[in-house]
């Protein structure tokens, strides 16, 4: 209770006299600096700020900010730990140092979480200068207290701020003094003299240290104290260089001296490369005999010059020709040679900042997916910026692989818009959008206005356009305004992207209109660029006021991306009068231009003299540009399907040449997406719908589609209610063609026997002429293109299936099949040996064999016969079969019976031969095998 006692009464106004109470109660109770130092520095900075504390209420002047988080906390709370950052030292974005009066009694303070609005600091805000002066001189009594601060067993901090204090508020006699007494102080108290050597090194570049503080500076030379040495090099450099390089130079020289205090003069005269003069004296300390100062000095002068040299002869050879340097020209080398280093260091800390990230990542993937989330915020946490972008990039995997996302981490991402990187916020804002967090539309909208990064702000409001954040047009109309393009075309989109709601307010969006309009009215005509995105934003907005815009911005006399984006936005307008208008760009010379009319004629069009516009550009001979003649077809597909099913049919009709393909192909696209639609395929009349489908028949036969034109005519057969009449037969005739034409083989021959079976009704149905002209013109274009045996056998089981038709089509039909037949035999001799071979194995191919007739048939089964009989251990079944066809085709032989003698066998063969070959000369009767294939395998 005392330390709390002591704090409660050091923040009154009287806190002059009770700092020195404070620090003496620190003084003479070490057992509390002991057991418990945090207490000791919680007091010590307490005592410090009590003194600015009291010279705000005495003076009614500013109170002094803090220059570190640390010195930060202690305005606000009655004590500060030891074991807080010191002032370089960054604290954590997440938590804070809950007040030092829950950590007396030894427990070490614990860490809480941080409300959010003090969790990420705005960007833009820097701490106060801790280094600006007091409106007056402060009492003798708190100088005392500064004093004091220094020469307490306080903490380095404390000391050091003690000592600063001295130097900023003191005169510079009372100030050299004070502090020349503690570096003087016997005996000796190193922490302090450190900080008063700190805390000159850090003076302000203004003011120069008062000079008589030099001389007890160089007598600390060569005092053998941990840290010491380096802490005076440091401190002369806030004196008079010129003084302190001479002084440096007498004691490094002195050959009586200490050989410590001249080594200790030498190392600082290597920190002071930025002095010629440094330089110079160190280069003549090469010369001198003493091994230990010529090494020092080589070293010193190496430091100096940032260049390492081997060996003293060197460097004298490099001076030599650097001696005679002017001191700017000096300055510019030093600054040369420090931006070199920079770079090196920057270098060296990218290298091991990525190989930390890279093993963080490793750790990452290498854990469960368990603790992966922990290990997620532990990185959005971190005090590297490098490892929060690392996080970021890990959610972003998550992201793309569809995998969830943890609530918890989606608030720390809120909370990260205002993170203290850019990189990290611009990072942030994208994956906001991402995650489509609306709750972060808010946040978004706070700190835009403060956001001094360009970049970060297009991320921002990209953000805020996605997530559709109505309540963040105001912002947005800011952003609008502001003379970043990249910005203003941002907010322009997410502007035109919020419009698009429907829930969007009328009134809003006349607003938004209007200052869209505003905007882009104000833009440099030179800055096509601009004008392009936001023209492109009012283009998606459609508003009924940019007709006027759009319309001037298509002309010839504007740049082709903006005319292609005010004829998207003509097209947003959706009405007659916007169709007129891009009808007229249809024709444009550029290409570019007359693509977009036609895309965007598709959108607005729905008339005939729409579709009259773009037909222009479907043929190659007034469109040479491929690309427009394909979306100019796309699109007038488009506009058919809007006009009513009378007009779609008419449109079809239009594209009739014959013998041109492609149009065949577009009148198919036109009726395949009228019949396609059945709500308005049903509203046609019968004659419609049965016209459509006969059209698509039409332009599929030409296409070489016969099957799916026979799949067509059926189902316009269904639409008939008069079988009889001479549509129905017209209709069922080509159906008929088709199936033949398709060369689905058994459903032609099972539909053919169908109708021929059907009766007198079927007879009448068919025009059998027709049909039959189809089959044999078929018929002889198969035979044509015909490579092989195997494909005339097919056609020949065709043929014959298909002479049913004969009784319906007569003898001229019947006629013209064994003129098929014949010629088939012709081409392929061997056709009807393939035949044979299939016959002997029970194939079902006799009324083929038999649709030869005897002429054609009767030698190669012969000459089959005779090598069956010549065969050892025939297969008698076989022989049987074709004995029993050999009847068929000659009545008048008896035939023979399988396993009769040989001579019966022979003289029945011979009475077969002298059936299809007439006798001839004795010689020439020798029974001789007419084999024209090879036996059966």
């Amino acid at each position: 209770m005392l330390q709390l006692t002591a704090v409660s009464f050091l923040r009154k106004r009287h806190c002059g006299f009770l700092a020195i109470v404070g620090s003496i109660l620190c003084q003479h109770r070490p057992s509390w600096r002991g057991r418990k130092p945090s207490v000791s520095a919680w007091i010590t900075f307490s005592l410090a700020l009590s003194v600015v504390f009291s010279c705000v209420d005495t003076l009614g002047a500013a109170s002094v900010e803090p220059a570190s988080p640390t010195s930060q906390q202690a305005t606000s709370q009655p004590a500060v730990s030891a074991t807080q950052p010191s002032p370089t030292t960054q604290p954590s974005p997440t938590t804070q140092p809950l007040p030092a009066s829950e950590a007396v009694g030894g427990e070490q303070p614990q860490t809480a979480p941080v409300a959010e609005s003090e969790a990420e600091p705005e960007p833009t805000s820097a701490p106060a200068d801790v280094s600006s002066p007091m409106p007056s001189v402060p009492s003798t009594a708190e100088l005392d207290a500064f004093h004091t601060l220094i020469t307490s067993p306080n903490t380095p901090d404390a000391r050091r701020l003690g000592a600063k204090q001295l130097l900023q508020h003191a005169s510079a006699e009372e100030a050299a003094e004070r502090l020349g007494t503690i570096l003087r102080t016997t005996p000796v108290d190193v922490v302090a003299r450190i900080a008063v050597c700190e805390a000159l090194s850090t003076f302000s570049a203004e003011r120069k240290a008062p000079a008589s503080l030099l001389k007890p500076l160089l007598e600390l030379l060569g005092e053998d104290q941990p840290g010491l040495e380096a802490a005076v090099a440091q401190a002369l450099h806030a004196f008079d260089c010129e003084e302190v390089v001479d002084r440096l130079g007498k004691i490094a020289k002195e050959a009586t001296a200490h050989a410590g205090r001249r080594l200790a003069a030498i190392r600082a005269l290597g920190t002071m490369g930025d002095d010629i003069a440094a330089v110079g004296v160190l280069a003549d300390l090469l010369d001198v005999k003493e091994d230990a100062i010529r090494e020092a000095a080589l070293l010193a002068f190496s430091e100096a010059a940032g260049i390492p040299h081997a060996d003293a002869a060197a460097a004298r050879e490099w001076w030599k020709s650097r001696a005679s340097t002017t001191t700017v020209d000096w300055l510019r080398s030093v600054n040369r040679r420090q931006a070199q280093r920079i770079r090196l260091l920057v270098e060296t800390e990218a290298g091991l900042t990525m190989r930390f990230v890279e093993a963080c990542r490793e750790s990452y993937l290498r854990s469960a997916e368990a603790e992966r989330s922990a290990k997620l915020l532990a990185f959005l946490g971190d005090s590297l910026s490098d490892v929060r972008r690392l996080g970021l990039d890990l959610i972003n995997a998550l992201i793309t692989d569809r995998k969830d996302v943890d609530q918890e981490i989606k608030d720390r991402l809120v909370l990260m818009i205002s993170d203290s990187d850019a990189m990290v916020r611009l990072d942030v804002a994208d994956m906001v959008g991402d995650l489509r967090l609306k709750k972060a539309v808010g946040r978004l909208v706070e700190v835009l206005d403060k956001e001094p990064d360009c970049r970060v702000r297009v991320a921002q409001v990209k953000a805020i356009g996605r997530l559709d954040g109505e309540q963040a047009v105001p912002s947005l109309l800011r952003s609008l305004e502001e003379n970043v393009p990249s910005v203003v075309s941002e907010a322009a989109s997410a502007l035109a992207t919020i419009s698009g709601r429907e829930t969007t307010d009328p009134d809003l969006l006349s607003r938004i209109a209007r200052s869209l309009l505003d905007r882009f009215k104000r833009i440099d005509v030179a800055d096509t660029v601009l004008r392009e995105k936001v023209l492109d934003a009012m283009a998606r907005m459609g508003h009924e006021s940019f007709r006027s815009v759009f319309k001037t911005e298509s002309s010839p006399n504007h740049a082709v991306a903006l005319r292609r984006v005010a004829i998207s936005g003509l097209a947003a307008m959706g009405d007659a009068a916007a169709a007129d208008d891009i009808a007229a760009l249809v024709g444009s010379p550029e290409p570019e231009i007359r693509l977009a009319a036609v895309q965007a004629l598709a959108r607005c069009g729905r008339r005939e003299q729409d579709l009259a516009a773009l037909a222009p550009r479907l043929d190659g001979k007034s469109e040479s540009d491929s690309i427009v003649r394909e979306r100019a077809w796309e699109c007038y597909v488009s506009i058919s399907k809007r006009l009513s099913p009378q007009g779609h049919l008419k449109a079809a009709s239009g594209f009739t040449s014959p013998k041109d393909k492609i149009v065949q192909r577009r009148r198919l696209d036109l009726l395949r997406a009228l019949t396609g639609d059945a709500h308005r395929f049903k509203q046609l009349a019968q004659e419609e719908q049965i016209a459509a489908l006969a059209g698509m028949a039409d332009a599929q036969h030409i296409l070489g589609e016969a099957s799916a034109a026979a799949g067509t005519l059926e189902q316009a057969l269904t639409l008939t209610h008069d079988p009889a009449s001479e549509s129905a037969k017209t209709l069922r005739t080509r159906w008929l063609m088709m199936l033949v034409l398709g060369h689905d083989d058994p459903v032609t021959i099972r539909h053919l026997r169908a109708v021929t079976d059907g009766g007198s009704e079927a007879e009448a149905g068919v025009d059998w002429k027709i049909l039959a002209g189809a089959i044999c013109d078929d018929g002889a274009l198969r035979l044509e293109a015909s490579k092989d045996a195997a494909s005339a056998v097919s056609l020949l089981k065709f043929l014959d299936a298909v002479s049913v038709v004969s009784k319906r089509a007569g003898e001229d039909f019947e006629s013209r099949l064994s003129g098929l037949r014949s010629d088939i035999t012709g081409k392929y001799p061997d056709a009807v040996s393939r035949l044979l071979d299939e016959y002997a194995k029970g194939g079902d191919v006799e009324s083929v064999l038999l649709g030869f007739g005897s002429a054609v048939t009767l030698p190669p089964l012969h000459g089959r016969l005779v090598s069956l009989a010549d065969a050892e251990g025939s297969d008698h079944a076989v022989e049987g079969r074709l004995v029993a066809i050999a009847k068929k085709l000659a009545s008048a032989w008896v035939g023979f019976e399988p396993g009769c003698s040989p001579d019966e066998r022979v003289a029945a063969m011979d009475r077969l031969r002298a059936i299809f070959a007439p006798p001839q000369t004795a010689e020439a009767a020798t029974p001789a095998p007419a084999v024209t294939s090879q036996p059966a395998q």
